[in-house]
């Protein structure tokens, strides 16, 4: 006979996670770990910083921001003139992410 306990545990372990990226990080966490960064780089981060430096990938970042311009915004961050310029809005990527 199964308890419900264990059937409960049952389900919690054969439910499969559906969440997206952006449910696992707090728009604080994300914040946090864009300021964390740019205090290492001593700028607004790039994104290829972020890839080779941060906690997180870049996309949760543009999920829950919509762009990586708008989450150093978010973060307190002027974007450089180079980041504003490689940004494309009707595509929300930047050459970086083209891999230009």
């Amino acid at each position: 006979m199964i308890t419900p306990f264990a059937w409960h545990l049952w389900i919690q372990i054969c439910t499969p996670i559906t969440g997206t990226t952006e449910d696992l990080f707090s728009r604080e966490e994300l914040i946090t770990e864009l300021q964390r960064l740019g205090d290492v780089v001593d700028r607004p981060p790039t994104v290829s910083q972020m890839t080779e430096l941060g906690r997180y990938s870049p996309s949760p970042y543009k999920r829950r921001f919509g762009s990586w311009v708008e989450a150093l915004r978010a973060a307190g961050f002027e974007p450089t003139t180079n980041q504003l310029r490689r940004y494309d809005p009707d595509t929300d990527e930047t050459t970086e992410d083209k891999g230009q």
